[in-house]
């Protein structure tokens, strides 16, 4: 089993729904840590440098806010946009990056009538991602590489 931590919880799982007020402001400080995030992943040519993947992960940060209101479609779109930005690269981060991505989309399909087909597919596509993982980073949360655990010996 996959550690991951989710921010998909819904109230029966114990997570509490974001009231309509909470979703506004949590998307307009997004929108302009999106927009700094942008600034900086462009080098002088203004092309997206790639060690400034992550923002992947923040793209689905900001799915998670949706997700939490019930705004499942948005979720979804912000979802296919961070997939986009981790791509095929082989880079760990990004892996893990996919892999929790993929991970919470599932979940997402959970919660959402007629949607389990999607659920299964996208988790075995998780468990896809993490089989390409070295095997110290197997299973764990994708929490860890937030900081940098990765190690050359890891790669």
């Amino acid at each position: 089993t996959i550690l991951f931590a989710s921010s998909y919880m819904n109230e029966e799982r114990g997570c509490e729904k974001l009231s309509e007020e909470d979703l506004t402001l949590a998307s307009t400080y997004a929108g302009e840590a999106l927009k700094i995030h942008d600034i900086m992943a462009k080098d002088s040519s203004g092309a997206i440098d790639e060690k400034y993947h992550s923002m992947g992960r923040s793209l689905s940060l900001v799915a998670s806010c949706y997700a939490r209101t019930g705004s499942a479609v948005t979720a979804e779109g912000l979802l296919h946009s961070a997939m986009d930005y981790c791509g095929v690269s082989s880079n760990p981060l990004c892996i893990l990056d996919s892999r929790s991505i993929l991970h919470n989309y599932s979940q997402l399909c959970g919660n959402w009538e007629n949607r389990d087909a999607d659920r299964k597919a996208k988790e075995a596509l998780a468990m896809k991602k993490d089989a390409e993982l070295s095997l110290p980073w197997r299973g764990k949360s994708s929490l860890y590489s937030g900081i940098f655990f990765i190690s050359m010996g890891d790669l």
